[in-house]
């Protein structure tokens, strides 16, 4: 190797190396609990990975949330007009309704979140002080989630154009087809299940026509309104996956529907776990567990979505399945003890939080009866536990369709929920077959050659490192119009030529046989 050439690749580590204080914008508006706590677990590493960072929340209440340690929290205001997914207990009834369509049923909420981030937008991106607060900063790169797009009108104000994208969910069609990939681009979150390969005729009616509904009813491109009006006119929602460094999704490869990707798109599944750290059970849990003589099933709809909320008729059959396995200890994440439904059974232990990971990872857990959330679906596969999925809205089907699909856990779909289904479900889940494959799946998992966290942490570093230099990873042939893309010229070309061809052929042969003399036969 020549010195100029070895002096280039020193003088590149040495600039990686030297990054380890990058000033680092995470944009994290507060409006969904998983949402803002994965934002900020992505934060607490870049922490430990020696950076600089300072999580930008537009508009909270500091009381409310909790920000990892060494991060500095920058906040416009306190919350004008506060908006959360319903969390309330009569709120949240609504991801337990089963009649009518989710899309129609969801319209109020999907509307109100609309319209709150897009006024907290119009706040921000108009507090001109702030924005020169936040440009003085001199931030070399952002971490931005693209579902709210104020932040990327911020990012045009403050001049800062190097940034990567972090997705709590799986990839999206639309993103997909925005990076040059196979995707339908009218399917804007990823809830669709186009890469599922069992699906019926009338699964593939529902998964077709869905987003081309929910487009029809709600407004999915949030704030975007508020950024072409108060700080980039010409911003193209099209633009913002193919120019970030890398996206980070939250999927493991080996759960989620195998697809077309590209080189940009960085699987770091599972970043939130970390086995090691496992604490004891808390001790209002840890006697049930020591008396479990099977094992047990943890039942725990997420954050949103509360069991004291469910309609009668559904704790009712969860009561019933509950009964038919006096064998197994359930733990009940049931978040209102004063209405709780099930006193008269000594295997069901209620409580309003549970340690889920802990839970997960605790060896006489069997299975898990989830909603369906992105984080649950991962840590369950983690965790090698098998699970009843009872999906609720959102991204939800889709998930449990991707453990379907790894034959690790049975679907109850919401409006099918009976004693009957849920104790088949749990047959199912608890059998040694299932219990085989989810334990391959978490084996499988833990053995990949680079982890979440390394993965996130190395990749970030070269965002950091390169970002002013040319996205090599850029499909261009995003730019191709459908003539080039499917290469139509040259079809037409080829066929032009073989028309032209057997038009000559044609043509000679005529003069040729107007040459020849034709006799006539003479008859005697």
């Amino acid at each position: 190797m020549s010195g100029l050439p070895l002096l280039t690749v020193l003088t590149v580590f040495c600039l990686i190396g030297s990054l380890q204080s990058a000033k680092v914008l995470v944009f994290n508006p507060y409006f969904a609990h998983s949402h803002f706590t994965f934002q900020n677990a992505l934060a607490k590493e870049l922490v430990q990975a020696g950076h600089d960072v300072t999580i930008l929340v537009p508009e909270v209440d500091p009381t409310t949330i909790r920000t990892p340690a060494n991060t500095t929290l920058l906040i416009r205001k306190e919350t004008v007009a506060p908006f959360r997914f319903a969390d309330d207990e009569s709120a949240t009834s609504v991801y337990w309704k089963s009649e009518g369509f989710e899309f129609w049923n969801n319209r109020p909420m999907m509307k109100a979140w609309n319209e709150a981030s897009t006024a907290a937008c119009r706040r921000l991106l108009q507090d001109t002080e702030f924005i020169e607060k936040v440009k003085a900063e001199k931030f070399d790169i952002a971490v931005m989630e693209p579902l709210d797009m104020c932040g990327f009108g911020l990012l045009k104000l403050i001049g800062l154009k190097n940034y990567v994208l972090t997705i709590p969910l799986a990839l999206a069609d639309y993103a997909a087809n925005t990076l040059g990939l196979p995707g339908r681009k009218e399917v804007k979150f990823a809830v669709n299940t186009d890469f599922y390969p069992d699906m019926g005729l009338i699964e593939r009616i529902q998964n077709f026509g869905t987003p081309h509904l929910n487009n029809l009813i709600h407004d999915m491109e949030i704030s975007v309104s508020a950024v072409r009006e108060l700080a980039d006119p010409d911003f193209n929602y099209d633009d913002i996956y193919p120019n970030a460094r890398y996206i980070f999704l939250n999927a493991e490869e080996h759960v989620d529907f195998p697809r077309p990707i590209s080189h940009k798109t960085i699987y770091i599944g599972g970043i939130t776990i970390n086995k090691a750290a496992a604490k004891p059970l808390p001790p209002v849990l840890a006697p049930a567990f020591d008396a479990a003589s099977t094992g047990v099933v943890l039942v725990s709809f997420g954050s949103l979505a509360k069991s004291s909320a469910m309609p009668p008729e559904i704790k009712s059959a969860f009561i019933e399945m509950f009964e038919a396995f006096p064998q197994l200890t359930f733990v009940w994440k049931y978040e209102n003890i004063s209405t709780y439904p099930a006193e008269h059974l000594p295997n069901v232990v209620p409580s309003p939080w549970i340690p889920q990971k802990d839970i997960l990872n605790h060896p006489k857990t069997l299975a898990f009866i989830t909603h369906g959330g992105m984080n649950s679906i991962t840590e369950c596969a983690h965790a090698g536990v098998a699970a009843v999925a009872v999906p609720l809205f959102g991204d939800q089907p889709r998930n449990a369709k991707m453990l379907e699909y790894r034959k690790t856990a049975v679907i109850v779909d919401k409006q099918d929920i009976t004693a009957e289904n849920l104790i088949k479900a749990m047959k199912a889940a608890i059998s040694p077959e299932f219990q085989k494959r989810a334990d391959d799946l978490a084996a499988v998992i833990a053995a990949k050659p680079m982890q979440p966290k390394e993965r996130f942490v190395k990749y970030f570093d070269h965002a950091v490192a390169f970002g002013d230099v040319e996205d090599f990873l850029d499909i261009k042939m995003r730019h191709m119009n459908v003539i080039r893309y499917y290469d139509l010229d040259i079809y037409l070309s080829f066929s032009a030529i073989v028309v032209g061809v057997l038009y000559l052929l044609t043509l000679t042969v005529k003069n040729v046989l107007s040459l020849v003399p034709i006799t006539k036969s003479k008859t005697a």
